[in-house]
């Protein structure tokens, strides 16, 4: 090590010199530090002259600039090193950039080497479609017997137009028909139209009161509640977005270092939860039961219940990410004070007594939490 780098030490140090202990660390570190980040000869004297400069002040209030100086002249090689690291990760944003915005230009072929034109499109779709349902088409075109890239531009048409195509459900009951979530989807974008949902107060809400609904169009909810009893009936529930995760994270070349991991983490995060639009369910769940409470019908009560409890189950069990597992919660508690209420309108007393429990114990958490 050169003199002048010892003499920064011996100045950075000097003001512990009353406590020999913690100075002789200090110059360990530091002499570690220094010769680990190498810096030039010149960025050393000038800190040297900085700090022969301050301890020749009568003032003596050197060591704040000292510390200051030596901490930059150390820290420099990191500082630029973390610089290009961030250039960089910058480059790969832009290489796997799978949110382009729609109408944007053709993205450049290959950049993420060595994948084919068809991995390129299970990455970004087509990014000169002129919006994200048509972005998405091709890729289940690529593959028409596939429920995963189906689900993909199923999820996709609903952001865009809000609904599922016949086109959609003709196909997912063709190649998928065990999966209800097709159908669920569909059942959602009804839902708002066929019902308009209350609001209650904190206080109501606090005594276990149930949401009011009013029914907007009954024939659309009678139509939502049928496809609800038909998603019901499959076995499962699933947009199968894990699957399509790790079909394109396989694509992505593995990691290396902090920055080679931003792909990954870009396509995870990129992908909207599938979830999101089911959470409309309870609504037509529970105005569903109030329909059949007001009319007397038991039977039509107990087969919503009976599809209630279904879905929840599929719901939770199918669930990709922590939002589908919410929706499955809310799915399963919402219509609990509605059930009991339109359970308490038939004479349901075992009925009852099951949402009545259901309902306070929704509360009692609620309230834990604030």
């Amino acid at each position: 090590m050169s003199s002048d780098a010892e003499r920064l030490i011996e100045l950075a140090t000097r003001p512990l010199a009353d406590n020999a202990e913690q100075q002789m660390s200090a110059e360990e570190e530091l002499r570690k530090a220094v010769e680990a980040r190498g810096p030039g000869d010149q960025e050393v004297k000038d800190a040297v002259e900085s700090l022969e400069r301050s301890d020749r002040s009568p003032k003596r209030a050197w060591w704040g600039m000292g510390l200051f100086v030596v901490t930059l002249v150390v820290s420099l090689p990191l500082i630029f090193h973390s610089a290009k690291q961030l250039d960089k990760a910058m480059g790969i944003t832009r290489m796997i950039s799978v949110a382009v915005p729609t109408g944007a230009t053709p993205a450049a072929p290959k950049r993420i080497p060595n994948i084919t034109p068809a991995q390129e499109q299970l990455l970004y779709g087509d990014e000169s479609a002129g919006n994200t349902a048509a972005r998405w088409k091709p890729l289940w075109d690529s593959a028409p017997d596939d429920p995963v890239y189906l689900a993909k531009y199923a999820g996709a048409w609903y952001r865009q137009y809000g609904n599922l195509s016949p086109e959609i459900l003709d196909a997912a009951e063709r190649i998928d028909p065990e999966n209800g979530w097709f159908l669920a989807m569909a059942a959602s974008a009804n839902v708002e139209k066929a019902v308009v949902r209350g609001k209650l107060s904190t206080k109501e809400a606090k005594e276990g009161k149930a949401v009011p609904h009013t029914v907007r169009d009954e024939a659309l909810l009678e139509e939502t509640l049928a496809l609800l009893h038909r998603a019901a009936q499959k076995p499962r529930s699933t947009a199968y977005q894990a699957e399509l995760l790790r079909r394109q994270i396989a694509l992505i070349p593995p990691r290396t270092d902090w920055v080679s991991q931003i792909p990954r983490v870009y396509v995870a995060a990129s992908e909207l939860s599938s979830g999101i639009p089911l959470r409309k369910l309870p609504d037509a769940l529970a105005a569903g039961a109030e329909q059949r409470a007001a009319k007397g019908d038991a039977d039509g009560y107990r087969g919503i219940i009976r599809d209630w409890h279904a879905l929840s189950e599929h719901f939770l069990e199918g669930g990709d990410s922590i939002v589908d597992l919410l929706v499955g919660k809310v799915t399963m508690q919402f219509p609990a004070a509605n059930f009991r209420d339109a359970a308490r309108t038939l004479g349901l007393e075992k009925e009852a007594r099951h949402f009545t429990d259901l309902d306070e114990r929704m509360r009692k958490e609620k309230a834990d939490r604030e």
